[in-house]
Protein backbone atom coordinates (compact mmCIF):
# COMPACT_ATOMS: atom_id res chain seq x y z
CA UNK A 1 0.00 0.00 0.00
CA UNK A 2 1.31 3.43 -0.96
CA UNK A 3 2.06 5.86 1.86
CA UNK A 4 -0.62 8.55 1.78
CA UNK A 5 -0.29 12.25 2.62
CA UNK A 6 -2.92 14.97 2.89
CA UNK A 7 -0.80 17.03 0.50
CA UNK A 8 2.47 16.65 -1.38
CA UNK A 9 4.38 19.80 -2.32
CA UNK A 10 6.98 19.68 -5.09
CA UNK A 11 9.64 22.32 -4.50
CA UNK A 12 11.04 23.61 -1.18
CA UNK A 13 11.72 27.16 -2.21
CA UNK A 14 10.02 30.25 -0.77
CA UNK A 15 6.48 29.43 -1.91
CA UNK A 16 6.79 25.70 -1.25
CA UNK A 17 8.09 26.17 2.29
CA UNK A 18 5.38 28.71 3.05
CA UNK A 19 2.70 26.37 1.72
CA UNK A 20 4.05 23.45 3.74
CA UNK A 21 4.30 25.36 7.02
CA UNK A 22 0.86 26.95 6.59
CA UNK A 23 -0.77 23.60 5.81
CA UNK A 24 1.03 21.74 8.60
CA UNK A 25 -0.11 24.34 11.14
CA UNK A 26 -3.64 23.42 10.10
CA UNK A 27 -2.97 19.80 10.95
CA UNK A 28 -2.26 18.49 7.47
CA UNK A 29 0.09 15.55 6.90
CA UNK A 30 2.64 17.00 4.44
CA UNK A 31 5.44 15.66 2.26
CA UNK A 32 7.79 18.24 0.78
CA UNK A 33 9.93 17.15 -2.18
CA UNK A 34 13.12 19.07 -3.03
CA UNK A 35 15.51 18.21 -5.85
CA UNK A 36 18.49 20.01 -4.24
CA UNK A 37 20.42 18.73 -1.24
CA UNK A 38 19.39 21.86 0.68
CA UNK A 39 16.26 23.96 0.71
CA UNK A 40 15.93 27.57 -0.37
CA UNK A 41 18.94 27.86 -2.67
CA UNK A 42 17.28 30.67 -4.61
CA UNK A 43 16.39 32.46 -1.38
CA UNK A 44 20.09 32.53 -0.54
CA UNK A 45 20.97 34.57 -3.64
CA UNK A 46 18.15 37.12 -3.36
CA UNK A 47 19.08 40.68 -2.47
CA UNK A 48 22.74 39.92 -3.20
CA UNK A 49 22.71 37.33 -0.44
CA UNK A 50 20.83 39.56 2.01
CA UNK A 51 17.27 38.48 1.07
CA UNK A 52 15.07 41.39 0.01
CA UNK A 53 12.12 39.71 1.68
CA UNK A 54 9.39 42.18 0.63
CA UNK A 55 8.65 45.82 -0.07
CA UNK A 56 6.57 48.36 1.85
CA UNK A 57 5.08 49.53 -1.45
CA UNK A 58 3.42 46.17 -2.10
CA UNK A 59 0.34 47.53 -0.30
CA UNK A 60 -0.39 49.52 -3.47
CA UNK A 61 -1.01 46.20 -5.22
CA UNK A 62 -3.94 45.28 -2.98
CA UNK A 63 -6.23 47.37 -5.19
CA UNK A 64 -4.35 47.61 -8.48
CA UNK A 65 -1.33 45.58 -9.63
CA UNK A 66 1.24 48.38 -9.85
CA UNK A 67 4.34 46.23 -9.42
CA UNK A 68 3.27 42.95 -11.04
CA UNK A 69 3.19 41.63 -14.61
CA UNK A 70 1.76 38.75 -16.61
CA UNK A 71 -1.08 38.26 -19.08
CA UNK A 72 -3.47 39.01 -16.20
CA UNK A 73 -1.72 41.01 -13.45
CA UNK A 74 -5.05 41.47 -11.61
CA UNK A 75 -4.73 37.82 -10.65
CA UNK A 76 -2.51 38.93 -7.74
CA UNK A 77 -5.28 40.98 -6.08
CA UNK A 78 -7.13 38.12 -4.39
CA UNK A 79 -3.90 36.48 -3.25
CA UNK A 80 -2.29 39.62 -1.79
CA UNK A 81 -5.51 40.59 -0.04
CA UNK A 82 -5.61 37.21 1.68
CA UNK A 83 -1.98 37.26 2.75
CA UNK A 84 -0.11 40.50 2.23
CA UNK A 85 2.76 42.48 3.70
CA UNK A 86 1.41 42.69 7.26
CA UNK A 87 0.78 38.95 7.42
CA UNK A 88 4.23 38.23 5.96
CA UNK A 89 6.05 40.41 8.47
CA UNK A 90 4.04 38.92 11.32
CA UNK A 91 4.84 35.39 10.09
CA UNK A 92 8.58 36.05 10.08
CA UNK A 93 8.50 38.13 13.26
CA UNK A 94 6.99 35.11 15.04
CA UNK A 95 9.92 33.07 13.72
CA UNK A 96 12.35 35.58 15.24
CA UNK A 97 13.21 37.77 12.24
CA UNK A 98 13.43 41.57 12.56
CA UNK A 99 13.55 43.86 9.53
CA UNK A 100 15.11 47.08 8.33
CA UNK A 101 13.77 49.28 5.54
CA UNK A 102 16.02 50.64 2.81
CA UNK A 103 15.61 52.71 -0.36
CA UNK A 104 12.28 52.48 -2.18
CA UNK A 105 10.66 50.46 0.60
CA UNK A 106 12.90 47.40 0.33
CA UNK A 107 12.80 45.21 3.44
CA UNK A 108 15.72 43.09 4.64
CA UNK A 109 16.37 41.00 7.76
CA UNK A 110 18.54 43.06 10.11
CA UNK A 111 21.02 40.18 10.10
CA UNK A 112 21.68 41.11 6.45
CA UNK A 113 21.88 37.39 5.70
CA UNK A 114 19.51 35.44 3.48
CA UNK A 115 20.67 32.38 5.36
CA UNK A 116 18.69 33.69 8.35
CA UNK A 117 15.45 33.32 6.40
CA UNK A 118 16.28 29.82 5.24
CA UNK A 119 17.31 28.82 8.76
CA UNK A 120 14.09 29.98 10.44
CA UNK A 121 11.94 28.31 7.77
CA UNK A 122 13.84 25.05 8.12
CA UNK A 123 13.69 25.23 11.93
CA UNK A 124 9.92 25.74 11.84
CA UNK A 125 9.46 22.91 9.36
CA UNK A 126 11.41 20.57 11.65
CA UNK A 127 9.52 21.72 14.74
CA UNK A 128 6.23 21.00 12.97
CA UNK A 129 7.45 17.61 11.81
CA UNK A 130 7.20 18.26 8.07
CA UNK A 131 8.83 15.43 6.17
CA UNK A 132 11.26 16.72 3.53
CA UNK A 133 12.45 14.28 0.86
CA UNK A 134 15.75 15.70 -0.44
CA UNK A 135 17.55 15.47 -2.73
CA UNK A 136 14.71 13.87 -4.63
CA UNK A 137 12.58 14.25 -7.75
CA UNK A 138 9.35 12.87 -9.15
CA UNK A 139 10.09 9.97 -11.48
CA UNK A 140 6.48 9.13 -12.38
CA UNK A 141 3.20 10.91 -11.70
CA UNK A 142 -0.33 9.68 -12.40
CA UNK A 143 -3.84 10.52 -11.30
CA UNK A 144 -6.22 7.67 -10.49
CA UNK A 145 -9.73 8.68 -11.55
CA UNK A 146 -11.32 5.91 -9.48
CA UNK A 147 -9.67 6.84 -6.16
CA UNK A 148 -9.16 10.55 -7.03
CA UNK A 149 -5.57 10.23 -5.84
CA UNK A 150 -2.28 11.44 -7.31
CA UNK A 151 0.23 8.61 -7.30
CA UNK A 152 3.92 9.50 -7.34
CA UNK A 153 7.04 7.41 -7.73
CA UNK A 154 10.10 9.28 -6.48
CA UNK A 155 13.62 8.98 -7.76
CA UNK A 156 14.74 7.25 -4.55
CA UNK A 157 12.12 4.53 -5.01
CA UNK A 158 9.46 5.84 -2.64
CA UNK A 159 5.86 5.46 -3.79
CA UNK A 160 3.38 7.91 -2.29
CA UNK A 161 -0.12 9.22 -2.95
CA UNK A 162 -2.23 12.25 -2.08
CA UNK A 163 -5.48 14.05 -2.85
CA UNK A 164 -3.74 17.44 -2.99
CA UNK A 165 -0.66 18.05 -5.13
CA UNK A 166 1.13 21.42 -5.10
CA UNK A 167 3.54 22.50 -7.84
CA UNK A 168 5.99 25.02 -6.36
CA UNK A 169 8.96 24.28 -8.60
CA UNK A 170 9.75 27.87 -9.56
CA UNK A 171 10.76 29.19 -12.95
CA UNK A 172 13.64 28.58 -15.36
CA UNK A 173 16.13 31.09 -13.99
CA UNK A 174 19.37 29.85 -12.41
CA UNK A 175 19.77 26.28 -13.61
CA UNK A 176 22.77 25.95 -11.30
CA UNK A 177 20.39 26.41 -8.35
CA UNK A 178 18.13 23.60 -9.48
CA UNK A 179 15.78 25.25 -11.97
CA UNK A 180 14.23 22.81 -14.45
CA UNK A 181 11.16 22.43 -16.67
CA UNK A 182 9.68 19.83 -14.31
CA UNK A 183 6.86 22.07 -13.06
CA UNK A 184 5.81 23.04 -16.56
CA UNK A 185 5.81 19.37 -17.57
CA UNK A 186 3.47 18.51 -14.69
CA UNK A 187 1.19 21.40 -15.63
CA UNK A 188 1.00 20.33 -19.27
CA UNK A 189 0.42 16.71 -18.21
CA UNK A 190 -2.85 17.94 -16.72
CA UNK A 191 -3.71 20.01 -19.82
CA UNK A 192 -2.63 23.41 -18.50
CA UNK A 193 -1.44 26.09 -20.90
CA UNK A 194 2.03 27.56 -20.43
CA UNK A 195 2.27 31.17 -21.60
CA UNK A 196 5.60 31.95 -23.29
CA UNK A 197 8.42 32.08 -20.75
CA UNK A 198 11.37 34.45 -21.01
CA UNK A 199 14.11 35.85 -18.76
CA UNK A 200 13.29 38.95 -16.69
CA UNK A 201 15.59 41.39 -14.90
CA UNK A 202 18.51 40.45 -17.09
CA UNK A 203 21.35 42.18 -18.92
CA UNK A 204 21.25 43.03 -22.63
CA UNK A 205 23.55 41.80 -25.38
CA UNK A 206 24.64 44.59 -27.71
CA UNK A 207 27.10 44.44 -30.58
CA UNK A 208 28.79 47.81 -30.27
CA UNK A 209 32.47 48.79 -30.19
CA UNK A 210 31.56 51.36 -27.54
CA UNK A 211 30.73 48.57 -25.08
CA UNK A 212 34.16 47.04 -25.56
CA UNK A 213 35.94 50.36 -25.15
CA UNK A 214 34.03 51.25 -22.00
CA UNK A 215 33.91 47.79 -20.43
CA UNK A 216 33.51 48.14 -16.66
CA UNK A 217 32.57 51.84 -16.76
CA UNK A 218 29.51 52.89 -14.74
CA UNK A 219 27.59 56.15 -15.05
CA UNK A 220 24.19 57.66 -14.41
CA UNK A 221 22.00 57.84 -17.52
CA UNK A 222 18.45 58.02 -18.76
CA UNK A 223 17.33 55.12 -20.96
CA UNK A 224 14.47 54.78 -23.43
CA UNK A 225 13.57 51.56 -25.24
CA UNK A 226 11.72 51.59 -28.57
CA UNK A 227 10.12 48.68 -30.37
CA UNK A 228 9.74 48.50 -34.12
CA UNK A 229 6.04 48.54 -34.98
CA UNK A 230 4.90 46.12 -37.69
CA UNK A 231 4.17 47.22 -41.25
CA UNK A 232 6.56 50.14 -41.15
CA UNK A 233 4.46 52.16 -38.73
CA UNK A 234 7.47 53.59 -36.92
CA UNK A 235 8.60 53.00 -33.37
CA UNK A 236 6.80 52.60 -30.06
CA UNK A 237 8.24 53.72 -26.73
CA UNK A 238 7.95 50.60 -24.56
CA UNK A 239 9.91 51.60 -21.46
CA UNK A 240 12.11 54.27 -19.95
CA UNK A 241 14.19 54.49 -16.83
CA UNK A 242 16.90 56.49 -15.13
CA UNK A 243 19.77 55.08 -13.09
CA UNK A 244 23.14 53.39 -13.25
CA UNK A 245 24.39 51.91 -16.53
CA UNK A 246 27.38 49.60 -16.74
CA UNK A 247 29.16 48.68 -19.94
CA UNK A 248 30.22 45.04 -20.26
CA UNK A 249 32.07 43.05 -22.89
CA UNK A 250 28.73 41.59 -24.02
CA UNK A 251 26.67 44.76 -23.85
CA UNK A 252 24.79 46.67 -21.15
CA UNK A 253 23.91 45.95 -17.54
CA UNK A 254 23.09 47.57 -14.14
CA UNK A 255 19.69 48.81 -12.88
CA UNK A 256 18.94 51.35 -15.63
CA UNK A 257 18.52 48.53 -18.17
CA UNK A 258 17.82 45.58 -15.85
CA UNK A 259 14.67 47.25 -14.54
CA UNK A 260 13.19 47.58 -18.03
CA UNK A 261 14.59 44.33 -19.42
CA UNK A 262 11.24 42.55 -18.98
CA UNK A 263 9.53 44.87 -21.46
CA UNK A 264 12.48 44.52 -23.84
CA UNK A 265 12.52 40.73 -23.51
CA UNK A 266 8.78 40.56 -24.18
CA UNK A 267 9.19 42.49 -27.43
CA UNK A 268 12.15 40.39 -28.56
CA UNK A 269 11.07 36.95 -27.37
CA UNK A 270 7.28 36.99 -27.61
CA UNK A 271 6.35 39.68 -30.13
CA UNK A 272 9.48 39.02 -32.24
CA UNK A 273 10.14 42.71 -32.73
CA UNK A 274 13.43 44.56 -32.92
CA UNK A 275 14.28 46.85 -30.03
CA UNK A 276 16.45 49.95 -29.98
CA UNK A 277 17.85 51.55 -26.84
CA UNK A 278 18.41 55.29 -26.63
CA UNK A 279 20.84 56.54 -23.97
CA UNK A 280 20.99 60.06 -22.59
CA UNK A 281 24.44 60.43 -21.04
CA UNK A 282 23.53 63.84 -19.62
CA UNK A 283 20.22 63.29 -17.79
CA UNK A 284 20.86 66.16 -15.37
CA UNK A 285 21.25 68.70 -18.16
CA UNK A 286 20.14 66.75 -21.21
CA UNK A 287 16.43 67.33 -20.67
CA UNK A 288 16.84 70.75 -22.19
CA UNK A 289 15.83 71.26 -25.80
CA UNK A 290 18.57 70.65 -28.32
CA UNK A 291 18.99 74.37 -28.86
CA UNK A 292 19.35 75.11 -25.16
CA UNK A 293 21.77 72.25 -24.66
CA UNK A 294 23.83 73.43 -27.59
CA UNK A 295 23.99 76.85 -25.96
CA UNK A 296 25.13 75.30 -22.68
CA UNK A 297 27.86 73.37 -24.49
CA UNK A 298 28.85 76.38 -26.57
CA UNK A 299 29.15 78.50 -23.42
CA UNK A 300 31.31 75.78 -21.84
CA UNK A 301 33.59 75.70 -24.86
CA UNK A 302 33.82 79.48 -25.20
CA UNK A 303 35.21 79.69 -21.67
CA UNK A 304 37.98 77.23 -22.59
CA UNK A 305 38.43 77.58 -26.38
CA UNK A 306 41.85 75.90 -26.44
CA UNK A 307 40.67 72.67 -24.86
CA UNK A 308 40.65 69.63 -27.08
CA UNK A 309 37.23 68.26 -27.90
CA UNK A 310 37.95 64.94 -26.17
CA UNK A 311 38.85 66.65 -22.89
CA UNK A 312 36.02 69.16 -22.95
CA UNK A 313 33.59 67.05 -20.92
CA UNK A 314 35.93 66.14 -18.08
CA UNK A 315 34.03 67.04 -14.93
CA UNK A 316 30.71 66.14 -16.54
CA UNK A 317 31.31 62.58 -17.73
CA UNK A 318 33.76 59.88 -16.60
CA UNK A 319 37.07 60.57 -18.31
CA UNK A 320 36.96 57.62 -20.74
CA UNK A 321 33.38 58.07 -21.94
CA UNK A 322 33.41 61.09 -24.26
CA UNK A 323 36.71 60.23 -26.05
CA UNK A 324 35.35 56.73 -26.70
CA UNK A 325 32.08 58.11 -28.10
CA UNK A 326 34.03 60.40 -30.41
CA UNK A 327 36.39 57.66 -31.60
CA UNK A 328 33.65 55.12 -32.29
CA UNK A 329 31.77 57.69 -34.34
CA UNK A 330 34.79 58.82 -36.35
CA UNK A 331 35.12 62.26 -34.77
CA UNK A 332 38.60 63.71 -34.22
CA UNK A 333 38.90 64.33 -30.48
CA UNK A 334 42.17 66.24 -30.83
CA UNK A 335 40.69 69.34 -32.44
CA UNK A 336 40.18 72.40 -30.30
CA UNK A 337 36.62 73.18 -29.25
CA UNK A 338 36.92 76.59 -30.91
CA UNK A 339 37.14 74.73 -34.23
CA UNK A 340 33.92 72.75 -33.78
CA UNK A 341 31.33 73.65 -36.41
CA UNK A 342 27.65 74.10 -35.70
CA UNK A 343 26.88 70.91 -37.62
CA UNK A 344 29.40 68.92 -35.57
CA UNK A 345 28.07 70.42 -32.34
CA UNK A 346 24.55 69.31 -33.28
CA UNK A 347 25.85 65.80 -33.97
CA UNK A 348 27.62 65.69 -30.61
CA UNK A 349 24.48 66.81 -28.78
CA UNK A 350 22.57 63.94 -30.35
CA UNK A 351 25.29 61.44 -29.49
CA UNK A 352 25.29 62.57 -25.88
CA UNK A 353 21.51 62.64 -25.42
CA UNK A 354 20.19 60.08 -27.91
CA UNK A 355 22.93 57.50 -28.36
CA UNK A 356 21.41 54.48 -30.08
CA UNK A 357 22.08 50.80 -29.47
CA UNK A 358 20.38 47.97 -31.33
CA UNK A 359 19.59 45.20 -28.84
CA UNK A 360 21.00 41.98 -30.24
CA UNK A 361 19.40 39.75 -27.59
CA UNK A 362 18.80 39.37 -23.89
CA UNK A 363 21.06 37.28 -21.70
CA UNK A 364 19.75 33.82 -20.83
CA UNK A 365 17.83 32.27 -17.94
CA UNK A 366 21.03 31.43 -16.05
CA UNK A 367 21.72 35.16 -15.67
CA UNK A 368 18.11 36.24 -15.14
CA UNK A 369 16.79 37.07 -11.70
CA UNK A 370 13.23 35.96 -12.53
CA UNK A 371 11.19 34.02 -15.08
CA UNK A 372 8.32 35.79 -16.82
CA UNK A 373 5.43 33.73 -18.17
CA UNK A 374 4.31 30.35 -16.88
CA UNK A 375 1.09 28.52 -16.04
CA UNK A 376 -1.81 30.49 -17.52
CA UNK A 377 -3.67 32.13 -14.64
CA UNK A 378 -6.98 31.87 -16.53
CA UNK A 379 -6.89 28.17 -15.68
CA UNK A 380 -6.27 28.72 -11.95
CA UNK A 381 -8.72 29.83 -9.23
CA UNK A 382 -7.39 33.15 -7.85
CA UNK A 383 -9.01 32.52 -4.45
CA UNK A 384 -7.42 29.11 -3.79
CA UNK A 385 -4.74 28.79 -6.52
CA UNK A 386 -6.30 25.44 -7.35
CA UNK A 387 -6.44 24.20 -10.92
CA UNK A 388 -9.69 24.69 -12.80
CA UNK A 389 -8.77 21.71 -14.98
CA UNK A 390 -7.64 19.08 -12.48
CA UNK A 391 -9.19 18.52 -9.07
CA UNK A 392 -6.63 18.58 -6.25
CA UNK A 393 -3.85 20.28 -8.25
CA UNK A 394 -2.46 23.63 -7.02
CA UNK A 395 0.22 26.07 -8.12
CA UNK A 396 2.17 28.74 -6.23
CA UNK A 397 5.14 31.01 -6.77
CA UNK A 398 7.14 31.62 -9.94
CA UNK A 399 5.61 28.68 -11.83
CA UNK A 400 2.54 30.87 -12.45
CA UNK A 401 2.38 33.59 -15.10
CA UNK A 402 3.02 36.31 -12.52
CA UNK A 403 6.27 38.16 -11.94
CA UNK A 404 7.05 41.36 -10.13
CA UNK A 405 9.47 44.23 -10.20
CA UNK A 406 12.83 43.84 -8.51
CA UNK A 407 12.87 45.02 -4.92
CA UNK A 408 11.10 42.32 -2.92
CA UNK A 409 7.91 41.98 -4.97
CA UNK A 410 8.70 38.52 -6.30
CA UNK A 411 9.47 37.11 -2.88
CA UNK A 412 6.26 38.68 -1.58
CA UNK A 413 4.38 36.85 -4.34
CA UNK A 414 6.07 33.62 -3.24
CA UNK A 415 5.11 34.10 0.43
CA UNK A 416 1.56 35.18 -0.41
CA UNK A 417 0.79 32.50 -2.98
CA UNK A 418 2.35 29.82 -0.80
CA UNK A 419 0.26 30.86 2.20
CA UNK A 420 -2.96 30.88 0.16
CA UNK A 421 -2.26 27.39 -1.15
CA UNK A 422 -1.37 26.23 2.36
CA UNK A 423 -4.76 27.40 3.64
CA UNK A 424 -6.57 25.46 0.91
CA UNK A 425 -4.90 22.06 0.91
Amino acid sequence: MLKQYDAIIIGAGASGMMAAITAKRRGRHILLIERNDQIGKKILVTGNGRCNISNKNVVQDYHKPVHYFGNNPKFVLSVLNQFGLEETLEFFHDLGVEFSEEDEGRLFPISNQAQSIVDVLLYEARELGIKIAKPNTVKNLDFDNDTQLFKLELNDGQEVETRKLVVATGGKSHHELGATDAGYEIATQFKHTITPTFPAYVALSVKSPLCHKLQGVKLEVKVKAFSNVADGQGQELIAENEGTLMFAHFGLSAPSVLEISRQIAYELEVRKRKVKLEINFLPSIGEHTDNNLQEIILDRWQKNPNKTLESSFIGVLPKKVFPAILEVNGIDGKIKVAEVTKELRQKIVKLLTQYEFDIDSIRGFDEAHFTAGGVDTKEVDPKTLGSKLQKGLYFCGEILDIDGECGGFNLQWAWSSGAVVGKNI
